[in-house]
């Protein structure tokens, strides 16, 4: 989906102390940290992709990459607005066109979660989740 980044907004609510609607530049207010992470696709090598349009190392080993994020960690957010004593999991929603909605524990979020804006040097690009997306290292890509 195309996203326009004035018109961008993310909602925290819930098992928050304060709930909040943020700006891309309210994100990028908060300090921010640059890490290496890989990101694998569930599906690498899974048998159920098979077909023609498949065969070929891209797709059969190749659903992986390394990059360098940049962004704010996810615990620097929720430490701001404060969680709630009982909050266990978080549900992320993307704009992206998968409606795939994940949960993660909140254990998770607080560790090493990252809300990214650029990628190896770079704003985020559409087919990256621009103009934001939610890092998950170590965890199946379609949770990022």
């Amino acid at each position: 989906a195309h996203v326009n980044p004035e018109e961008f907004r993310l909602m925290i609510h819930g098992k928050v102390k304060r709930e909040v609607v943020l700006t891309l530049d309210e994100i990028k207010k908060y300090p921010s940290e640059t890490r290496i992470h890989f990101i694998e696709c569930p599906a690498n090598g899974s048998t159920g992709w098979r077909g023609p349009q498949f065969n070929n190392l891209q797709f059969m080993k190749g659903m992986m990459s390394s990059a360098e994020w940049t962004g704010v960690m996810l615990k620097t957010i929720l430490d701001d607005i404060g969680l709630e004593d009982d909050a266990v999991w978080m549900l992320s929603v993307g704009s992206d066109n998968a409606s795939n909605p994940r949960t993660i524990p909140v254990e998770k979020a607080l560790d090493d979660a990252m809300l990214v804006w650029a990628q190896n040097g770079e704003a985020l690009r559409p087919e990256q989740g621009y103009p934001l997306r939610l890092l998950v290292p170590g965890w199946e890509g379609n949770l990022n």
